[in-house]
């Protein structure tokens, strides 16, 4: 998917779940250029277009959507330390180490994170999940954009 810019995949995410009917267009609040750019040297990564995207088109909320998931703006960053120190803690998970390019976006309820690895030559990466007691993370998409796309899919069969 080389290519497209941030702006493509937030408007692509933001017409998918406007479509949906899961929020208004009202509903759906952006996060500047300059947020995302702090977030940037906050966190020292580069973040990849698909979720700039994210950021610029709904990155301070969408109505009911993510209710109970720190996902937006107000809640970053998630350290990556924090999820580390969880799995070197848990039992079943103790020995894996996330790379140092992590991105944590998003936590629920303080014992599930989902993350990315952010790599320069990747504007959508696979999306993983660490949740307390459950063993090493494990991947739940191949892109950020099918894992938002399922989330929408998810949402709306509730």
């Amino acid at each position: 998917m080389a290519g497209k810019s941030s702006g493509d995949y937030g408007h692509e995410m933001k017409r998918e779940l406007l479509d949906s009917g899961i929020c208004t267009s009202d509903e759906l609040l952006e996060c500047s250029i300059e947020e995302f750019s702090d977030l940037q040297v906050t966190t020292g990564v580069i973040l990849p277009r698909a979720y700039q995207g994210f950021l610029q088109s709904m990155g301070r909320g969408a109505g009911d959507f993510f209710r109970g998931t720190d996902i937006f703006f107000q809640s970053l960053p998630i350290t990556r330390d924090v999820v580390q120190k969880l799995i070197y803690q848990d039992e079943k998970a103790r020995g894996f180490k996330l790379p140092d390019n992590v991105f944590v976006f998003a936590s629920h309820q303080g014992y599930s994170f989902l993350y990315f690895v952010a790599e320069e030559d990747d504007d959508d990466p696979r999306v993983f999940v660490y949740t307390e007691d459950e063993g090493p993370p494990r991947q739940v998409a191949e892109s950020f954009t099918q894992w938002f796309s399922q989330s929408v899919r998810d949402h709306a069969e509730e």
